[in-house]
């Protein structure tokens, strides 16, 4: 994310989505009563035309909207915005009609805000940083199955599964031989459309079995230089269970040992792990977190993005405070996405939960 411009005494940020990470951190920013700016296509019809809701010409307009509602698309890399139109050109857009924004990559957007929280600058900011972070693209196979996801800064999300019908080794050695090289060239030519089409930084392959060595094996014959940079990796889980355990083996894979889903797996991994001792050393839900603050005991909050997008005005500056507060007194604030699972396995504790210094 670029920031092109930012003017918080008018409560104005104007920046440019630059990845789909973007999108994603875009739609934690904005809510409901926010005015956004932003060049969009907008249906023109004449007089002779108004008949006819299907016809007239998209043209080119700036407009501002004040935000109804929005909703994510990962699988079209596109975040909708719809809105009320607050101002535009009066020959081409009537004021007060509907209209919604298709935010891609390489929009630019001006956000105005009645009120910026600290944790929504914080995220601005995070996505500034993170722009340039690569894509790992993790295969997870299982005899004639197939999972293919990215892991990204913000979580994961599946591309494609593929299933070939691999017949049992009592039929023919040929025939079953022909089988498992059709499987294995689909799969080589979806590896390489995602390196052509991505910013893919490396690969992982893994899954029980041993399809995964007989699929390297078939990679260096037909393209050793790609076979040198696949990471191979032994996972008991197929699927997407597959590509979770990835992830939170990140501490063994060099490739996603610093990425951020996988550190925050490993805090919300270790908040369930002193869960399970019973160690009195965390604390989760509105009321403890707030007794531990009181305390001076929090080290590292663990919060959902889902519950940071709450629409409530006044509960979000509470929030807010909360946050401003723990990080006063030397609390760090880890902000989960709800894209991957460690996010689902907070939500399950209300969507915030704490480790502290000590014992309360």
């Amino acid at each position: 994310m670029k920031i092109v411009e930012k003017d918080l005494k008018k409560g104005e940020i104007t920046l440019i989505i630059e990845n789909l990470n973007d999108l994603w951190h875009l739609y934690n920013i904005i809510r409901p009563d926010d005015i956004i700016y932003a060049k969009t296509l907008r249906r023109f019809r004449g007089d002779e035309d108004s008949l006819r809701s299907d016809r007239g010409e998209r043209i080119p307009v700036y407009l501002g909207i004040k935000v109804e509602e929005f909703n994510f698309h990962p699988f079209s890399n596109r975040l909708r915005i719809k809105g009320i139109i607050i101002d535009g050109p009066d020959d081409l857009v009537s004021l007060h009609s509907y209209h919604t924004l298709n935010v891609e990559v390489h929009t630019e957007l001006r956000i105005i805000k009645g009120y910026w929280e600290s944790f929504v600058l914080k995220r601005i900011e995070m996505a500034e940083t993170s722009s340039t972070q690569p894509e790992i693209l993790i295969l997870i196979l299982d005899k004639g199955d197939a999972y293919f996801a990215k892991a990204t800064e913000i979580g994961y999300k599946k591309i494609a599964t593929i299933t070939a019908n691999i017949p049992g080794k009592r039929f023919k050695v040929d025939y079953y031989d022909k089988a498992v090289e059709d499987f294995f060239i689909s799969l080589l030519k979806l590896i390489n459309e995602n390196i052509s089409n991505g910013n893919i930084d490396a690969i992982i392959i893994a899954g029980p079995g041993f399809t995964k060595d007989h699929f390297i094996k078939f990679l260096k014959e037909k393209d050793p230089k790609l076979a040198s940079t696949v990471q191979v990796v032994d996972a008991s889980n197929s699927g997407k269970n597959g590509v979770i355990e990835v992830i939170r083996k990140g501490d063994t894979i060099k490739s996603i040992k610093e990425m951020r889903i996988t550190k925050e797996a490993e805090l919300v991994q270790e908040f369930l792990k002193r869960l399970g001792k019973n160690k009195r050393n965390i604390a989760y839900g509105i009321e403890e977190i707030e007794n531990a603050k009181n305390y001076g005991a929090i080290e590292t909050l663990l919060i959902t993005d889902k519950l940071l997008r709450i629409d409530n005005v006044e509960k979000r500056k509470e929030l807010d405070a909360l946050l401003k507060e723990i990080e006063k007194l030397g609390g760090k604030i880890v902000i989960i996405s709800s894209l991957h699972s460690a996010g689902e396995q907070l939500e399950s504790f209300n969507s915030m939960a704490a480790l502290l210094r000590f014992e309360i």
